[in-house]
């Protein structure tokens, strides 16, 4: 399973619907001067057959303290169906400046996501899948007066179109509803409908 820890999971929600919360590099206030980079470490391990397991820690340069980020995941494959979950805390994070108000948040708030899914194999050439994540920004949102993602569902399939020896084509369709936390007194919607549509081509 893939998984990202980015300085502020939330804050990439956050950024998506009020566009105020943001790194006090990206406004100017540092610089990054921190001699070690961002780096990660992951183990995975395969208990049993059809089962994988893993976790990992990455850690990024940050404003007084580096951020970062844990995770564990899961896979379990049981004929055409297979099963997976992740889970990422973060562990240290630096604070976030709020251009709305002009200053620091003065907590260093540390956000949690949970994502379970189900993938099944429904015809030899047609896979279709489904997902939920539920993201806690840990008051990031209501603290800084912004929308924040507070779960998100897609389901999708993926259908090959074309394949010969090594050469693939597929089709995929995924939609995609997003349940959003409103700041207070906001009068916005709460929840977005997406429709995605992707043409990939790919070979071995």
């Amino acid at each position: 399973m893939k998984w990202i820890g980015l300085a502020g999971l939330a804050v990439i929600a956050l950024l998506a619907w009020g566009g105020v919360v943001k790194r006090t590099t990206a406004v100017g206030l540092r610089e990054e001067r921190d001699g070690l980079r961002s780096f990660n470490v992951t183990a995975t391990a395969t208990p049993l057959d059809g089962l994988a397991l893993g976790l990992g820690y990455l850690s990024e340069p940050g404003d007084s303290r580096r951020n970062q980020t844990g995770a564990l995941w899961g896979t379990l494959s049981l004929g055409d169906a297979t099963v997976e979950a992740e889970y990422m805390h973060a562990l240290a994070r630096e604070r976030f400046w709020n251009t709305s108000t002009e200053a620091l948040l003065r907590e260093n708030l540390e956000e949690q996501t949970l994502a379970v899914g189900l993938a099944y194999k429904l015809l030899p050439d047609l896979k279709v899948a489904g997902r939920y994540e539920h993201f806690w920004d840990d008051g990031l949102g209501s603290k800084a007066g912004v929308w924040s993602t507070e779960g998100r569902f897609s389901l999708g399939g993926a259908y090959t179109l074309l394949k010969r020896e090594g050469f693939t084509v597929q089709g995929l369709v995924e939609y995609r509803g997003t349940d959003i936390e409103r700041p207070n007194g906001s009068a916005a919607i709460n929840w977005r409908n997406e429709l995605l549509g992707r043409l990939s081509i790919s070979y071995e």
